[in-house]
């Protein structure tokens, strides 16, 4: 049985907060027998206890005073602190995610393409992502990331299945003959506008993110997969303030289902990086992203299987 979030997290501080309490402890025992120290039991508990809180706050001391000294050396000055809470800029971030906007495209084009290399995943964000992207091209991070990534356009052996199987799905898809067939995504792109066009002359508005997520199904179903699940032609929802109910077809259509779920599954991706290592503790009984994440696999499995079975794999 998978261990859930919040007590693998604490499980996994163990060490970090018992290594210093156990040197301290045994270090002022030996003390005590061998240096016949007179220090009483109980004060070597109490500093042992004491011996991560009493070493974070050297380390904050330390850390300051070695980022003052390098500034002072180039002749910079460091930023200046943020006012604000820590829990009160968690609460104000967690927001923004869930009523916001997104980034500048700039800072996004930055991320992904223009500065790539400087905005390493790490860990920490491999952890965050693991329930939503697994462990493909999406979460990989260094030569890992390198060897997926431009090992779809090569030929050389994969040193791992999950590659293997993805440069499998993906490499006959980025030839110049198939990347310069743009008109499907035109198609999709103007059926989607239509839609959107056709709903807010009935003067309603319309949800964007959700607009978006189909046209991004259709079109990488289509191109990927050689055939469109056609889910914008399930309709869009009416916004909740108003009187207009959802037809039967839109909530009976399976790609209503995987929209939903990877929607979900986004945002509550979103509010684990807002929440930084401690994530799990927000999720401390249940991965709410997983079960999402089995929802869509139960819906993209079957297209890519029958994609498989359509080159003859």
């Amino acid at each position: 049985m998978k261990v859930p979030p919040g007590p693998k997290y604490l499980l996994s501080l163990i060490p970090f907060f018992a290594k210093p309490s156990v040197i301290v402890y045994f270090s002022l025992s030996l003390l005590r027998q061998h240096v016949k120290l007179s220090i009483p039991q109980w004060m070597i508990i109490m500093l042992s206890i004491f011996a991560r809180p009493c070493l974070f706050v050297l380390e904050n001391y330390v850390s300051e005073w070695l980022n003052e000294r390098a500034a002072a050396q180039h002749g910079a000055k460091l930023a200046t602190r943020c006012p604000e809470s820590s829990l009160s800029l968690v609460t104000e971030f967690t927001e923004s995610i869930l009523t916001g906007y997104p980034d500048e495209p700039g800072h996004v084009k930055a991320i992904l393409s223009s500065q790539f290399e400087s905005f390493e995943k790490g860990p920490m964000l491999y952890s965050q992502l693991e329930s939503f992207f697994g462990t493909g091209v999406f979460n990989a991070d260094g030569e890992m990331w390198k060897s997926v990534s431009l090992q779809l356009f090569l030929n050389e052996t994969m040193f791992t299945p999950i590659i293997r199987f993805h440069r499998a799905m993906t490499r006959p898809f980025f030839t110049k003959d198939r990347i310069s067939h743009f008109d499907l995504f035109a198609r999709t792109c103007d059926m989607s506008l239509a839609t959107a066009k056709n709903r807010l002359s009935e003067g309603y508005s319309i949800d964007i993110q959700d607009l978006v997520s189909r046209f991004t199904l259709d079109s990488s179903t289509e191109f990927l997969f050689g055939g469109s699940v056609g889910s914008i032609l399930g309709g869009l929802p009416y916004p909740p303030s108003s009187s207009r109910e959802n037809p039967p077809e839109f909530y009976n259509h399976p790609s209503t289902t995987f929209v939903d779920a990877f929607t979900k599954g986004m945002g509550y991706t979103a509010l684990r990086l807002i929440r930084g290592n401690q994530w799990p503790l927000s999720e401390f009984w249940k991965d709410v992203v997983a079960p999402l994440r089995e929802i869509m696999d139960q819906f993209t499995e079957p297209l890519m299987q029958a994609a498989l079975n359509k080159r003859g794999t």
